[in-house]
């Protein structure tokens, strides 16, 4: 057994003593708990290819649970919802009991240094990103596949360190689901990583560096361990008031056998290394251009690399990247705009990865703060502060789809996203666009997806909400020489309004309509639901 073995089997042990060292402050602090009851009655159509019109109605009975504690130490949310389904019709074998909970959790173990967080969910989704619009718990719900995620994440931060900072995070994270797109077979994957950095502190002048390693051990139940490290750092010496020498370089290793990787995919382990030169005339602006050479296996590649943040305003900035892996030419781009009433992001990265590992590592560009466990729009606002920092019992929202197939296989993945936010007296509009390519390594598969969400609300009335959601996705997979596309557009319409302090009533129509090559794949499905909550 390697000393990094030993080690990882400590991690969640430690974190988990950890939690017994709980601070005075988070024993005295304030718990609430908000309880709804959510009824709902649907009629349905559905229209599947050469087949009649099927015609079918539902009930969901929906209880759910809130519950927020705050203290000065930490604070936590846990939500729970329990849905029941009562099918008529044709699909009355579907009557099922559905429960999905949330818990997200910090405590300051030791302030400004040492904190502990703490995230576990359940939920249901469809296997395949092919079925993230259509399948849900009345129409195909027998393709649905329970997912549970908990992660544990210890981090320390040197405070405001002189000469040399340290951040550490130590984490221990369990994914499991029912079915796989893997012959449907369950999965159920251990993920233990450590990250490390050291940078310079605030009494180095004319040297700086930054220096990152990264570990990470995932198990997966039908295949070898997925294990990767990755080591990259550069240090910086002044030669004039603006302008530094650069020497960098980065490292990095996955252990995929070639018995499983695909065949243009044989060893996608590098080294990179490099020198050139940073323009920085503030600390919130640099453009940096390397001259680089990357190694992999015997082949060797020169290019010129580009790294730059730029803060053209307090509410504009502009990150990019620009270097060399072993697929060929890597970008990186972050952008940000933001006024009063409108807000703007958009990111892109690429990441060798798996599904396991995007539970905990997923960056949503959500611009509205929502109440934790809300499922309608109308809820959510913008901040005004550009740095908002989430109370306890709000959460950031994206309104993208599902991002990946339940599979244990390691992915490329290449992600584009853009997300677009106004807020504005009785108009809430959000815009969300989605890119992604992801290339199956151990296999011979490659999905396109292309997603675009809209989610729009009006205030009518003090008490009457006009809400408006829009999904269009363009899919395109490629397995073993054969090709299908798929579009999916998905529109609902809804109204809702406060009764009383405590009772609302809500109606909506949604259309679904999905045409596919695979002509037993096309589907169209309109569905009116009338709803009363009841909150108390």
């Amino acid at each position: 057994m390697s000393l990094a073995d030993s080690y990882f089997k400590l991690i969640p042990r430690a974190i988990i003593a950890t939690t017994l060292l709980v601070p005075h402050t988070l024993i005295a602090g304030e718990l609430t708990f908000n309880k709804a009851l959510n009824t709902k009655g649907i009629v349905y159509e559905t229209k599947r290819d050469n087949e009649e019109n099927q015609e079918g109605y539902a009930l969901t009975v929906n209880p759910s649970l809130v519950s927020i504690f705050q203290s000065k130490g930490g604070y936590g949310d846990f939500t729970i919802n329990h849905t029941k389904v009562e099918q008529g019709g044709y699909d009355e074998a579907y009557d099922r009991s559905y429960t999905d909970y949330n818990l997200n959790s910090t405590a300051t173990l030791i302030e400004n240094m040492l904190r502990l967080s703490v995230n576990a969910s359940q939920g249901y989704r469809a296997g395949s990103q092919l079925d993230g619009f259509v399948t849900d718990r009345l129409l195909s719900a027998n393709e649905l596949s329970k997912t549970k995620k908990h992660t544990g994440l210890l981090n320390f931060t040197t405070p405001n360190p002189s000469f040399v900072g340290v951040n550490w995070q130590a984490l221990y994270s369990k994914t499991s689901a029912d079915n796989s797109i893997n012959d449907g077979s369950a999965l159920s994957s251990d993920n233990k990583g450590l990250t490390l950095s050291l940078y310079n502190g605030r009494n180095l002048q004319r040297i700086s560096f930054n220096f990152g390693a990264q570990y990470n051990d995932t198990t997966r139940r039908n295949n070898q361990n997925f294990e990767s490290q990755i080591i990259n750092g550069n240090i910086r010496f002044g030669l004039f008031e603006d302008l530094s020498f650069v020497l960098l370089g980065s490292d990095s290793a996955y252990n995929i056998s070639s018995e499983n990787a695909s065949a243009n995919r044989r060893n996608i382990d590098t080294t990179s290394y490099g020198a050139g030169l940073r323009w920085s005339p503030s600390n919130a602006r640099y453009i940096e251009l390397s001259y680089n050479k990357l190694e992999q296996d015997l082949q060797e590649t020169k290019y010129l690399g580009l790294s730059s943040s730029w803060a053209f305003t307090e509410r504009t900035r502009l990150g990019l990247e620009y270097g060399k892996r072993f697929y060929g030419d890597a970008y990186s781009a972050n952008l940000s705009y933001n006024l009063k009433s409108f807000r703007s992001s958009m990111s892109y990265s690429e990441d060798v990865t798996s599904y396991s590992r995007l539970s905990f590592s997923e960056v949503s560009l959500g611009l509205f703060v929502c109440p934790v466990g809300s499922i309608e729009f109308f809820e959510c606002f913008q901040p005004n502060d550009l740095s908002y920092v989430l109370e306890p019992g709000e959460e950031f929202r994206s309104y993208n789809d599902i991002t990946s197939d339940i599979t244990d296989e390691v992915i490329l993945n290449k992600v584009g996203q853009i997300a677009l936010g106004y807020d504005k007296k009785k108009l809430k509009l959000s815009l969300n666009y989605r890119y992604a390519n992801t290339e199956y390594l151990e296999s011979q598969r490659l999905q396109k997806n292309k997603t675009l969400s809209v989610n729009a609300s009006y205030q009518l009335a003090k008490s009457t909400t006009l809400s408006l959601t829009t999904n269009l996705s363009k899919r395109n997979r490629d397995s073993e020489n054969a090709i299908g596309n798929e579009d999916t557009l998905t529109i609902t319409l809804g109204l809702n309004r406060n009764v009383s302090k405590r009772t609302s009533i809500s109606s909506s129509f949604r259309y679904l309509d999905r045409d596919s090559d695979s002509s037993e794949r096309n589907i169209t499905d309109n569905r009116l639901t009338v709803g009363l909550n009841y909150t108390f």
